[in-house]
């Protein structure tokens, strides 16, 4: 008889356990088809841009369950833990995180210092471009006047800002494109790297947001066509000038002033040439380097590298 109920006891508890899990996937698939996606662990769905910690997933899911007090405290704990400060990255993360937090909640000035400070060491370069983003999403929420959480607590709210954000930067892109390709045609040399320079750190943030990933993906891709047809240019433009340096050659005349007076015309006009293609081919170089040196990590616009043998 013990052995009947032991074994009746251990069904029930089976049942149980099932039943609990269809009750779940149910909750779930309905949760879903209502439009909630749960909160990943990188938090890039809910922050606009790439953060991977899973402690950001956590404060993040506190604050929009109603408790933003506790989302602050929960983050400001893990940042002053030892061990978080000792990896940059991390460390870096958790203010961006924070960061959002603050300006959900309102508080505009500690969102501002907090984000500030996740791009403060030189080891977080690559965190750089989603935070700048960041803050110019929370200057922009400034701007249209927003004064508190009842405006950016929303997560719809929030990611439209930071949509808003790569809007201004597609014409500040277009902009910088056109200061480089102008640069270009007028021959600015000492200018140009600035402006590459600029042109590309536009594009990087522009690439750092990851809502509406399509977009993104359109914008720095017109961005990297035009730096292609530029060096592309440059080079047709090279060569045109190696093929005229080509051809000056002296002719073969008797020794005299006027002889010597010519080859020395042909020769300083050899060495403009040669000096207008090192010009040139630093131009090129600086351009190249801005299409191919990050990838701008976008998906979709990678390039395949070769294996190194």
């Amino acid at each position: 008889m013990s052995v009947f109920f032991l074994c009746r006891a251990s069904m029930n508890v089976l049942v149980s356990v099932v039943l609990g899990v269809l009750v779940i996937s149910a909750r779930d698939s309905a949760a879903m088809s209502d439009g909630f996606v749960a909160i990943p662990p990188d938090v890039t769905d809910v922050v606009g841009v790439r953060l991977e910690d899973e402690s950001i997933a956590a404060a993040i899911e506190v604050f929009e369950g109603g408790k933003s007090e506790g989302a602050i405290e929960s983050l400001v704990k893990v940042i002053k833990d030892p061990n978080s400060a000792k990896n940059v990255e991390r460390d870096g993360e958790l203010r961006a995180g924070l960061g959002v937090i603050y300006a959900r909640a309102g508080d505009f000035p500690k969102a501002k210092a907090m984000l500030e400070s996740a791009m403060k060491e030189k080891e977080s370069a690559s965190l750089r471009p989603r935070v700048r983003v960041l803050l110019a999403a929370v200057a922009g929420a400034q701007k249209e006047g927003t004064t508190g959480s009842k405006d950016l607590k929303e997560r719809e709210a929030w990611l439209k800002a930071v949509e808003n954000v790569r809007r201004d930067l597609e014409v500040k892109l277009e902009d910088r494109d056109k200061a480089v390709s102008r640069a270009v045609e007028d021959g600015k040399w000492p200018e140009l790297k600035e402006l590459v320079a600029k042109s590309r750190e536009t594009a990087e943030e522009v690439d750092a947001i990851e809502v509406g990933r399509k977009k993104s993906d359109e914008i720095v891709s017109k961005h990297r066509d035009e730096l292609e047809k530029m060096s592309k240019g440059i080079g047709e433009e090279i060569q045109d000038h190696k093929n005229l340096m080509n051809r000056i050659k002296p002719r073969k005349q008797a020794h005299g002033p006027n002889n010597r007076e010519r080859r020395t015309l042909l020769a300083d006009e050899k060495i403009d040439h040669r000096e207008m293609i090192e010009k040139l081919e630093a131009a090129q170089r600086v351009i190249d380097e801005a299409r191919g040196v990050s990838d701008f990590e976008s998906k979709g616009n990678t390039k395949k590298k070769s294996k190194r043998k």
